[in-house]
């Protein structure tokens, strides 16, 4: 209902006039499109937007936003951030699977492939099983610590699976509330 449009060559003061105020001068992105072509480019997308509000045509982003956002909607989906849904936050370790929340965080699980380096396990019978879990780190009860439930021994000759959970907590700098164009 509330689409993200990026107009190449604006800034956040194109949709303003006059002189810029020394902060946002000193921070912000420098503009390659005039004051006049920003201003158009600004109303064709509002009147655009009003249109499909009030049904009378469809509201679509540029390929220019959808390329320009894809990268940093990857980036934050693989890291499991909050901005894109809540953490499940769950009193027991393991977080609940749900639709509307992140139970952990993907990246985790796949930086725990990485550093493990299980591919060049001598033994291939051997896998690993990770589990990432959002949770507080500062909460005491109940407190969650990463764990190794179970172990395998190398020269096993049966198939075993190490299972590891981890403990994630997304922390975000207050700066982010601050609507500046900097953070």
């Amino acid at each position: 209902m509330f689409p993200l449009e990026v107009l190449q060559g604006l800034n956040h003061w194109s949709f303003a006039s006059g002189d810029m105020p020394s902060y946002v001068k000193t921070n912000d992105f420098i503009a390659t499109v005039s004051e006049s072509d920003a201003h158009t480019l600004v109303a064709q997308k509002i009147a655009s937007y009003i249109s499909s509000m009030i049904g009378l045509s469809e509201f679509s982003t540029g390929t220019f936003t959808d390329s320009y956002y894809l990268p940093m909607i990857s980036a934050m989906s693989l890291e499991g951030s909050y901005y894109m849904k809540p953490a499940c936050y769950n009193s027991t370790m393991e977080n609940d699977h749900l639709p509307t929340c992140l139970s952990g965080s993907p990246w985790v699980v796949t930086a725990h492939m990485m550093m493990a380096d299980y591919t060049n396990w001598e033994n291939p019978l051997i896998t690993l099983e990770s589990q990432d879990n959002f949770h507080r780190a500062y909460s005491l009860f109940p407190y969650h610590h990463p764990e190794i439930t179970n172990k395998c021994e190398q020269d096993t000759t049966e198939k075993c699976s190490v299972k590891i959970i981890s403990v994630t907590e997304n922390l975000y700098s207050k700066y982010n509330e601050f609507d500046t164009g900097r953070y």
